[in-house]
């Protein structure tokens, strides 16, 4: 298997991924030996990056990889990759960095880890926060009291 570089990190990521998503329904459905197998196989030929969201399956994706990591002693076979989705609901009632903090803390505990490799931001950037069904402003990412800085506060945590 072929890695490159993730950026400037030092790190190296197999240029392969396996994607968790909702669509197969692999990490999503209830089928712990074949998510466990699939863990297998995929570590057995050099992948070592795993995409999920704390969205895929409202949580289903990220309980089945951590439980399924657990049970193939490969937690630290893999980098993970998650991703924060703020909702209108939540952005009209919570301040964004406490729901930016409150995602990740539930993403970390469904995964049963300490730390992600990339946390993304999984709205859309839009003109305005009603252009899209979950879209935020450029102004929600970067103000400071914005998405970045939560990340980054996050990051040095």
């Amino acid at each position: 298997m072929q890695d490159s570089p993730l950026g400037q990190t030092g790190l190296h990521v197999s240029r392969i991924a396996l994607g968790a998503g909702p669509i197969p329904e692999l990490m999503t459905g209830d089928d712990p030996g074949r998510q466990q197998a699939v863990l297998k196989r995929a570590r057995d030929q050099g992948i070592n990056w795993i995409d999920t969201a704390a969205s895929y399956g409202q949580g289903r994706s990220e309980q089945s990889l951590g439980r399924s990591l657990q049970a193939i002693d490969s937690v630290e076979a893999f980098h993970l990759a998650t991703k924060v989705r703020l909702m209108p609901e939540e952005l009209a009632s919570r301040s964004i960095r406490s729901i930016v903090r409150a995602s990740v803390t539930s993403s970390l505990r469904r995964l049963g880890v300490e730390r992600v490799t990339l946390l993304q931001l999984h709205n859309s950037v839009t003109g305005g926060r009603e252009d899209l069904p979950t879209s935020v402003t450029p102004e929600d990412v970067l103000n400071p009291q914005g998405i970045l800085a939560a990340m980054q506060e996050i990051q040095a945590d």
